[in-house]
């Protein structure tokens, strides 16, 4: 995969496209997409190089988006060196600040996220079976058995899930 460093903070708090709310990396490429599973997801190294992203946003309550997060699907990446603060993302399924979805044999190091990561809809309801997380929505290996690798992380965040089955972690 292709390796990309951070050399700088990055304050997305002032981002005027999209309504102001990010579209992560490693997502949908176009919104015909967004009901089924993400085909593009990161499988490249992210060094933040100890940098901080700040003011990440994904609020477009509009549509039922999963997999949101700075990052959709990390699938066998590396992210390390890495501080997201005052984050607010908001989603359907799949939820957390770094990333949607963390799968195969990914790598989490040195990385803390800070902010609120909810699930929730504005056409009358919420996922029967989301899944919201701190760091992430989901955290799962390859079905191969592998597992993903996830050290020293620190995760202040506000989870909030309404889901009727749902599942609510800080990490």
């Amino acid at each position: 995969g292709q390796f990309f460093e951070l050399t700088r903070d990055l304050d997305l708090g002032g981002l005027n496209l999209n309504h102001g709310s990010w579209n992560p990396i490693g997502w949908y490429q176009n919104a015909a997409q967004l009901s089924g599973n993400v085909s593009n997801s990161f499988k490249g190294t992210f060094d933040g190089d100890g940098h901080t992203i700040s003011g990440l946003k994904i609020v477009n309550i509009s549509k039922n988006l999963q997999d949101v997060g700075l990052f959709g699907v990390l699938d066998g990446a590396v992210v390390k060196n890495l501080v997201i603060e005052d984050a607010r993302v908001y989603g359907y399924n799949h939820v957390g600040i770094l990333a949607g979805q963390i799968k195969g044999e990914s790598v989490i190091t040195d990385v803390t996220v800070e902010g609120t990561a909810a699930a929730n809809t504005s056409s009358g309801g919420y996922a029967s079976d989301a899944a919201v997380g701190g760091l992430a929505g989901k955290i799962f290996g390859s079905s191969s058995g592998s597992r993903a690798t996830i050290e020293n992380v620190t995760a202040t965040v506000n989870t909030v899930n309404l889901g009727a089955t749902s599942k609510t972690g800080g990490i």
